[in-house]
C-alpha cells in the first residue's frame, strides 16, 4: 500500500504542477510573458522621456519672441539660393530672360486672383525645350518668395 500511496502522491503532485503551469501560462505568469511586461515598462519610460522633451519645447517656444526672428533674412537667403540654382540650370542669360517673362506674366493685370496666378510653363519656354519645364518651379518659387518680401 505504501507503494500505491507514493505513486498517488507523485501523480497528484505532478498533476498539480502541470495544472499550475497551465494556469501560469494562461494568466501570464510564465517566464515568457515577463519579457512582454519588460518591454511595456520600457515603452512607459520612453513616453515619459518624450513628455519631458515636449515640455522643453513648450518652454522654448514660450521664451521665444517671434518679433526677433528675421523672417525677411531667411526669405532673402532663399531668394539668393534660388537665383544660384536657376543660373546653374538655365545659364545666367537664359535665366534672366525666363525670369523677366515670368515676372511679366505674374504681374499681368488681367490676372485678378493671386491663387489663379498659375503661369503656363509652355508659354514661357515654348516648344523648344520641354525637358526644362520641370525646372520652372524654381523660377516660380523665386517669384512667389520675392512677392512675399514686398
Amino acid at each position: 500500500m505504501n507503494n500505491n500511496n507514493v505513486i498517488n502522491q507523485n501523480n497528484g503532485s505532478s498533476g498539480e504542477d502541470k495544472a499550475c503551469k497551465v494556469e501560469d501560462t494562461m494568466f501570464g505568469d510564465s517566464d515568457d510573458s515577463n519579457e512582454g511586461m519588460e518591454s511595456s515598462e520600457e515603452e512607459v519610460e520612453y513616453e515619459t522621456e518624450e513628455d519631458s522633451e515636449d515640455e522643453e519645447e513648450e518652454d522654448y517656444y514660450e521664451e521665444t519672441d517671434y518679433d526677433d526672428i528675421p523672417v525677411v533674412g531667411r526669405l532673402e537667403d532663399r531668394v539668393n539660393s534660388l537665383i544660384k540654382q536657376n543660373e546653374q540650370i538655365f545659364g545666367k542669360e537664359r535665366f534672366e530672360k525666363l525670369y523677366a517673362k515670368y515676372q511679366e506674366l505674374y504681374n499681368n493685370d488681367q490676372i485678378q486672383n493671386e491663387e489663379a496666378k498659375i503661369i503656363p510653363r509652355k508659354e514661357v519656354l515654348g516648344d523648344d525645350e520641354p525637358q526644362l519645364r520641370k525646372y520652372c518651379h524654381l523660377i516660380e518659387e523665386l517669384i512667389f518668395v520675392q512677392s512675399a518680401l514686398l
